[in-house]
């Protein structure tokens, strides 16, 4: 339909938006606490009609690349260390 309005979108999950907006504010150092607070946000999210997948979604990978990082990095150092 032209011209219609769109649909009433649903308000966001707040644990999602704290979650994505830690992710990206302290990211290396916060990752520990990112993860299961996003994971606790998609629960919540896919049982009630909240909106906010998407940034729970993203602040589980951003998360994830950190402890990646972290991992790579603590073990570059231990490599270097030995030698």
């Amino acid at each position: 339909m032209v011209g219609a309005a769109p649909p009433p979108s649903s308000p966001l999950n707040r644990l999602a938006v704290v979650a994505f907006a830690t992710s990206l504010a302290l990211g290396p150092v916060a990752f520990w606490l990112t993860i299961p607070l996003a994971a606790a946000a998609r629960t919540r999210i896919r049982r009630s009609p909240q909106g906010g997948a998407g940034l729970a979604r993203a602040a589980i990978a951003i998360s994830c690349i950190y402890l990646a990082l972290t991992i790579v990095v603590a073990a570059l150092a231990f490599v270097v260390r030995a030698i």
